[in-house]
């Protein structure tokens, strides 16, 4: 595979911008000058190149004054109290050039996708996630940080000099109940990230993709302090009985009403959102799983982190919903545009939130498991033209597809719409 150097192209400001080029200087000044932070020591006299929130929690002046500090303070008061092992993360040996390229003084990253894993002996992990971090480098002007929660080392063909834009992290203390894809939420908490998209293994950036970072910080505020999914291509209320996916419809008696439609358990967010985060997983890590302030009866069945993001949103009145940009890598990206296949409308529409289908924007490609395609695929780094797709339609920019759409902003109950 090739090396890589970061991306020299201007940060994409609006969904339908071009890539361009722009100077070096200009991709310096990217966030709050975090590739000009010099190394130091934290606070509490830890590593810099660890991650130990728990034991920063009682920081000095230095990082105490900071909004996204205060943030995680306010995650982790639980899990730090409860399961503070949980809460460590250490950079692999190797690595701490490019941390030291990403991460500022405080040891917080402005823009970043955080990715989880872990080798399975069944499955390759590590395969799909190189593939992923290929794209970022191939596509984004972003760091990507991997967080490795398995038994088995980073593998050793990952290095800073091939992978710039990669910080890998190793987390040596395994959750102690429930599902494995709940490290998903320790990541997101460990990563200490202003704004951060997740993005799973078996996903791959596209040429827009980091258009979502600023629409996330415009979107999840003080004001809004929650994490945003994009929506589900699959509807899990009973509107259709006879879709093949009704084995998969969603049952929780007890469970609050929900305020939009299932979402993609592959979330954006800001620091704002950082107490909701830590809220979930102490609740997720709990002998008796427990959602939010939900009885132990209705959170017990909630297995899968999507279950725990979907319904804690329901619980607090949370309206915000991305359209689907995490579009399915084998339907709808390999090969040419003009030979894509499509989602059956019949899983994509329904009648109380989508009545004319979902709206799609090609910014990530989700599913990506036949690396060879999706290996091709990456390295023949060409651009999305026609990027979104709404009711049997490609358009030529988001503004487009939005009139058609019929985009209007406001909460869930008045215009139940997603957002770009």
């Amino acid at each position: 595979m090739p090396s890589y150097r970061p991306a020299l192209h201007c940060v994409l400001l609006a969904a339908s911008a071009a890539v361009a080029p722009c100077e070096e200087s200009v991709l310096l000044q990217l966030g709050s000058s975090q590739r000009l932070a010099q190394p130091s020591a934290s606070a509490a006299g830890q590593s810099r190149y660890a991650h130990k929130p728990c034991a920063a929690l009682n920081a000095s002046a230095e990082t105490s004054s900071l909004a996204e500090m205060a943030a995680l303070r306010g995650g982790l008061q639980v899990l730090c109290r409860d399961f503070p092992q949980l809460m460590e993360a250490e950079v692999v040996p190797g690595f701490e050039a490019n941390y030291d390229r990403w991460f500022d003084s405080a040891g917080w990253v402005d823009d970043a996708y955080v990715n989880y894993f872990a080798e399975h002996p069944e499955k390759t992990y590590a395969e799909e996630t190189e593939l992923l971090t290929e794209s970022v480098h191939m596509f984004s002007s972003r760091p990507i940080l991997a967080f490795n929660f398995g038994r088995q080392p980073t593998p050793a063909s990952w290095t800073a000099e091939r992978f710039p834009q990669l910080v890998a992290f190793r987390v040596r203390e395994p959750l102690p109940h429930g599902n494995f894809n709940f490290n998903k939420l320790r990541a997101m908490l460990l990563g200490q990230v202003r704004t951060g998209i997740v993005v799973d293994s078996d996903t791959v950036v596209f040429s827009r993709s980091d258009v979502l970072f600023p629409r996330t910080r415009e979107e999840v505020t003080k004001d809004y302090p929650y994490p945003i999914m994009p929506v589900h291509w699959m509807s899990r209320e009973s509107f259709f009985d006879d879709s093949p996916y009704r084995v998969h419809l969603f049952k929780c008696p007890g469970c609050p009403q929900a305020t939009m439609r299932w979402g993609h358990a592959h979330p954006t967010w800001t620091y704002h959102a950082l107490p909701f985060l830590g809220q979930l997983l102490a609740g997720a890590v709990l002998p008796r799983r427990r959602c939010l302030e939900l009885s132990e009866e209705v959170s017990e069945p909630l297995g899968e982190d999507e279950d725990m993001f979907n319904v804690g949103l329901w619980a607090r009145g949370a309206w915000k919903q991305w359209c689907k940009w995490d579009v399915p890598v084998t339907q709808t990206w390999i090969g040419k545009e003009e030979e894509r296949t499509w989602p059956t409308p019949a899983f994509t529409e329904d009648p109380k939130w989508f009545p004319h289908g979902i709206p799609y924007a090609f910014y990530q490609g989700h599913g990506a498991t036949h690396t060879n395609e999706t290996l091709t695929w990456i390295r023949s780094g060409k651009p999305c033209t026609k990027c979104w797709y709404y009711k049997d339609r490609l358009y030529d920019s988001m503004e487009e597809m939005q009139e058609a759409f019929g985009y209007k902003d406001g909460p869930a109950g008045r215009t139940p719409k997603c957002r770009l």
